[in-house]
């Protein structure tokens, strides 16, 4: 068993207490009093029938917007909410239907208790009163979520409750970074249907409204690649109406967090044994370097792979991955599911049929990556190898479940000759993806996921099996990833708990990172411009732009130190004096220093490579003892978040 679980708890357990204790004791405010409510009062309209909208900046202290923003963002609930009419599934019943995609809730009752909490429903209740000749009714936190929207997200009208419910909604804007042109406005629509009240994204930017009126999230712009993230929040004085959402969201994250096993979901009894491959395989093509792909139908029943369907699209754990680079596939929302529930499930004997059938009855392959890839229409993917360098031997399995799939979707997975831009570099296959239809192929061979067509509104699902030659490679490619999931959420603590030591530092070193970020991001948009357009690139050019760009990046360094290299020498030395103008050290440097926040930082290069070698040790390399550490680890990790969350609640 790891030797950290400890530290990860006393980290965790300090940051959650100084989150909803600790930085109110070092901010030493609050916004209980009306007068200090409305000095934070930017604008504020009216529409002819006394509903009321308010913008305030500043009425929250941003320490307390950050350390919001980190705590909704680190959790396993994010949905993707849209209707999804092939599986029956209503979002309406969890979603208020504003047409934000992607949204993360957290326990309202849990929520209303925090110092942030209360200050909300501080300022609800001053609003309230004020625009209801110092009425008194008690309002109550019955909703909260934070919502990601992109460019090409289709967001509609809506209000949030009846002009009779006495409820507000509040939007809390996260983004530090946000220029005009990125648009993502809040607007709000008259009786007439004109907008009245245009509001623009800002930092911890906060607008209340009375919930009848009718609003909406435009998304990006289409030149916007980075995602604008809110927090919305509701409170009503509809004591019936605050009980049944209350009831409802309990419900929601219970089942939310204690899935049903995948192998319990859809079987185990496989009829593997009984397939011949070769009348299933539909196409099979290989690259100039003996790459492969086939691609093979009709291998699974329908019934099998909707209850596959099913368990992907509600017990899903998905997380986000918004970063550019090169070398990644930019397939940004990912649901990964636990390789040893996997393999106890009547796909996997198809799957390891599969694998030896191709490769000549190679006997030992195994999962190590486990996942479905969510894309939907806007989204840039991007050609890319399944293997980190050239030694390394390894295939991938790919079963569509979208289903009514037609070729005038789009959405086809790319094979090319090379993962270059040279002149003769060709398309090897196109693999339109039907439902149910299966592909497998070599790690080496340059691919990509288009997404769907403008006319598609559905996501479009892939179920991804990442295969290793031998059971040992796999668990340990499944530990290293593990491993860092398991770091950036001791990163995120961290950062809490900084954020109680010393608040205006941390604030400011959050926002010349932030900066940082955009500037990063633009830079590398521009190179990736540049080479996309060039004719020819030798093997020493596309090296050098590999280094430019920090694509092998040292271990020892940190992700703002890859960000500011890759930066031209002005851009760097705006963030110089961004950090002189704050009065900050240079954010280039780990938190290491500080050795109390070096004592809770397990998660090092050391301490992973150490870790596996025990294992080892332990287990005499024997495979299956090997994953058997790996079960407990994956285990030991469940356990702790599920008891994070009552801790919680006690502290409370």
């Amino acid at each position: 068993m790891p030797g950290y679980s400890t530290e990860i708890m006393r980290l965790i357990l300090i940051g959650t207490f100084l989150l909803f204790f600790g930085v109110n004791l070092i901010l030493g405010g609050d916004i209980s009093s009306k007068r200090s409510i409305f000095d934070h009062l930017t604008e504020q309209y009216s529409l002819k029938d006394g509903r009321h909208i308010f913008v305030f900046d500043g009425v929250i202290p941003e320490e307390y917007i950050m350390a919001l923003n980190i705590f909704m963002s680190t959790n396993d609930n994010w949905r993707y909410v849209l209707p999804d009419i092939h599986s029956g599934r209503n979002a309406t019943l969890y979603d208020s239907g504003n047409g934000i995609p992607w949204k993360s809730w957290k326990d309202p009752a849990v929520l209303a208790k925090t110092n942030v909490g209360l200050q909300l429903k501080n300022l609800i209740q001053a609003i309230d009163a004020e625009t209801h000749d110092g009425r008194q009714l008690s309002f109550r936190m019955n909703e909260i979520y934070a919502g990601l929207i992109r460019r090409g997200d289709r967001t509609k009208l809506h209000q949030e409750a009846t002009a009779e419910e006495n409820s507000y909604s509040i939007a809390i804007y996260m983004n530090v970074v946000w220029r005009k042109n990125a648009y993502g406005e809040l607007f709000f629509y008259d009786e007439d249907g004109e907008i009245f009240a245009p509001i623009r994204h800002k930092f911890g930017r906060i607008v209340v409204w009375d919930s009848s009126i009718t609003y909406v999230f435009r998304p990006p712009s289409i030149s916007q690649l980075a995602t604008q993230g809110i927090i919305v929040s509701t409170f009503s004085a509809d004591e019936r109406k605050n009980i049944q959402k209350l009831t409802y969201f309990q419900k929601f994250l219970t089942e939310l967090h204690n899935p049903p096993y995948l192998n319990n979901w859809i079987g185990h009894t496989s009829k593997a044994s009984s397939l011949d491959f070769n009348k299933h395989m539909t196409l099979y093509r290989e690259n100039r370097n003996g790459h492969f792909v086939a691609v093979f139908d009709g291998l699974f029943d329908e019934s099998s792979l909707s209850l596959l369907r099913s368990w992907v699209i509600k017990y899903g754990t998905y997380f986000f991955d918004g970063s550019i680079d090169v070398d990644s596939d930019n397939v940004q929302w990912i649901a990964g599911i636990n390789v040893d529930d996997f393999v106890h499930t009547q796909f996997w004997p198809v799957i390891k049929r599969m694998s030896q059938f191709v490769t000549k009855n190679d006997t030992d392959w195994y999962p190590y990556d486990v996942a479905c890839n969510l894309i939907r229409t806007h989204d840039h993917t991007r050609f890319h190898l399944d293997t980190s360098h050239s030694k390394e031997k390894e295939m991938t399995f790919l079963l569509y479940l979208s289903p009514n799939w037609t070729a005038a979707d789009y959405g086809e997975t790319a094979f090319m000759e090379t993962n270059d831009n040279a002149p003769d570099n060709e398309y090897v296959a196109e693999v339109v993806p039907m439902y149910g239809r299966a592909v497998i192929f070599n790690g080496h061979f340059p691919h990509s996921a288009r997404p769907p067509s403008v006319m598609h509104y559905d996501a479009r699902y892939t179920f991804a099996v990442k295969l290793s030659y031998t059971k040992l490679l796999a668990v340990r490619k499944t530990f290293d990833e593990e491993f860092k999931h398991e770091g950036s959420l001791v990163s995120s603590f961290s950062s809490i708990m900084e954020l109680t030591t010393n608040p205006r530092k941390i604030i400011a070193q959050h926002k010349i990172e932030a900066v940082a970020e955009h500037l990063s991001s633009r830079h590398l948009q521009k190179i990736l411009g540049e080479q996309n357009v060039e004719e020819e690139k030798s093997d020493d050019d596309e090296m050098n732009d590999r280094n430019e760009i920090h694509l092998g990046s040292n271990e020892d360094e940190s992700e703002f130190e890859r960000m500011r290299s890759s930066l031209p020498s002005s851009e760097r030395k705006l963030l110089q004096k961004m950090e002189k103008y704050h009065n900050v050290a240079s954010t280039n440097k780990k938190s290491g220093n500080d050795p109390q926040l070096e004592e809770l930082k397990p998660f090092d290069e050391e301490r992973r490579k150490k870790s596996w070698k025990k294992w080892n040790k332990i287990s005499g390399n024997a495979p299956d003892k090997v994953n058997d550490y790996l079960e407990l680890y994956l285990k030991q990790r469940t356990w702790l978040k599920n008891h994070i969350g009552n801790k919680v609640v006690a502290i409370l």
